[in-house]
C-alpha cells in the first residue's frame, strides 16, 4: 500500500505516524482532553497540517474493553450480545464494534468512543477501524516461537498474548501501577499455563509508571522469568510492527 497517515488512538492520546515502504515515522502526538469540542479541532487542525494529498488517513484504535470469539460461531447480528457477556451495559458514547482477526480465525469484539467513528467519517478515513490488539494477534501468529509471550503497556493498561505450542492460549488485559504488577501477572501467567522455559517474551511499554530498568533487574532475580528469553520493544520497532506490515 502507498503512503499513509496513521491516527493511532489509546484511552489517553492520539499520535500522527506516517508509514511508507516499510518505516513508519511519528509526526505529532495529542492529549485526549475532557473539553471535546477544542480536542477535536485541535486534533483536526493537526491532521490538516500532517495529511499530504493524496495519502490515505488510517485509524487504530486501542480498546480498554473486549472479547475474543471464535470466527465458527460468530454472528454479526449478535456483536452487541457477546460484549454484554463480558462487561456491564455499554456506555451511550461507546459504539460496540467487530474485527475479524482471520489467520487466527477469531473475532475481537470492542467498545469505541462514538466521537472516534464520526471523526473517521468527516476525515474521509480508509476501510475500517483497525484495532492494536488485533495487529498484535497477527503479528503473534505470524512469528516463528512456537512459545510465545507478547506483552504491551500503555498507561495503567497491560494487554498480555500468550501462544503454546504454535496456539494461542490467552488475550487477555490487567491494570498495572508498577514494576511489581507487570512482574505479578507474568509470573502468575507462566505458573498457571505452564509455558515452557524455551518461551520467550515480546515487551513493549509506554507507561510512565514502568521503569524498564527496575523491571529487568526484579524479572532477572526470579528464576521461573529469568529463564525466558526477552526482546523489549522501543517506539519505533513497536509501531513499524504495527502500521508497516
Amino acid at each position: 500500500m502507498s503512503q499513509l497517515l496513521n491516527l493511532v488512538f489509546d484511552s489517553s492520546n492520539v499520535r500522527l505516524f506516517r508509514s511508507n515502504a516499510g518505516n513508519s515515522v511519528l509526526l505529532d502526538e495529542i492529549k485526549i482532553e475532557s473539553s471535546a469540542f477544542f480536542f477535536l479541532e485541535n486534533l483536526k487542525e493537526l491532521i490538516r497540517k500532517n495529511h499530504q494529498h493524496p495519502e490515505l488517513i488510517r485509524i487504530y484504535f486501542s480498546p480498554e474493553k473486549y472479547t475474543l470469539i471464535p470466527s465458527s460461531v460468530f454472528l454479526p447480528s449478535k456483536t452487541a450480545d457477546y460484549f454484554q457477556l463480558n462487561f456491564e451495559a455499554n456506555n451511550s458514547e461507546n459504539k460496540i464494534l467487530s474485527e475479524s482477526i482471520l489467520p487466527i480465525g477469531a473475532v475481537v469484539v470492542y467498545s469505541i468512543p462514538s466521537w472516534i467513528l464520526d471523526l473517521k467519517n468527516e476525515i474521509n478515513a480508509f476501510g475500517d477501524v483497525k484495532t492494536i490488539l488485533g495487529r498484535n494477534l497477527i503479528i503473534q501468529n505470524e512469528n516463528k516461537s512456537l512459545n510465545l509471550i507478547t506483552c504491551s503497556i500503555e498507561n495503567d493498561k497491560m494487554d498480555v498474548l500468550v501462544k503454546s505450542s504454535g496456539k494461542l492460549l490467552l488475550a487477555n488485559q490487567y491494570e498495572v501501577q508498577n514494576e511489581e504488577d507487570v512482574i505479578y501477572f507474568l509470573l502468575s501467567i507462566v505458573q498457571k499455563l505452564n509455558l515452557l522455559s524455551s518461551a520467550s517474551l515480546r515487551l513493549y511499554s509506554n507507561s510512565v509508571k514502568i521503569n524498564l530498568d527496575r523491571f529487568n533487574s526484579i524479572f532477572g532475580s526470579i528464576q521461573e522469568l529469568s529463564e525466558l528469553s526477552i526482546e523489549q520493544m522501543d517506539n519505533n520497532i513497536y509501531f513499524n510492527s504495527m502500521l508497516c506490515a
